[in-house]
């Protein structure tokens, strides 16, 4: 028995289905990578816990600790939270505590570990007292 011709109107229609069911899959597991990478960021393991400052004299730590925590509150757009050790808002932890603090004159923040962030600070040297 020789093979039955399939009219090209129909071929085209099965590998068109394919196309939308190959298309269709591929987005479907592209949205639960993604979906499941999102999820990772808000695993306990991997979000700042614990904050050190370093450097401090005049300026009390506490204080300081506090203007980096207030920072670390919140999320970005609804889906990853800011103390995500890999996504922490470190250049606006700088910027706030520098404009809080004008006796301090610079500031580092380094994660020293997935749970833990070291800010180190450096103060300004008088030059003259009132």
């Amino acid at each position: 028995m020789a093979p039955r011709a399939v009219p090209v109107s129909k071929l085209r229609a099965r590998r068109r289905q394919r196309r939308v069911i190959l298309a269709v899959s591929a987005a479907v597991v592209l949205l639960v990578v993604i979906a499941g990478a999102f999820g990772l960021t808000w695993l306990p393991g991997i979000r700042i816990h614990t904050v050190v400052v370093t450097g401090a004299v005049s300026v009390p730590t506490q204080e300081i600790e506090d203007t980096v925590r207030t920072n670390l509150v919140g999320t970005y757009g609804f889906i990853v939270p800011k103390n995500n050790a890999l996504v922490y808002p470190a250049g606006m932890i700088a910027r706030q505590v520098l404009e809080k603090f004008p006796a301090i004159a610079s500031v580092t923040t380094k994660r020293t570990s997935l749970t833990s962030l070291t800010v180190a600070v450096v103060e300004r040297t008088p030059i003259a007292r009132w």
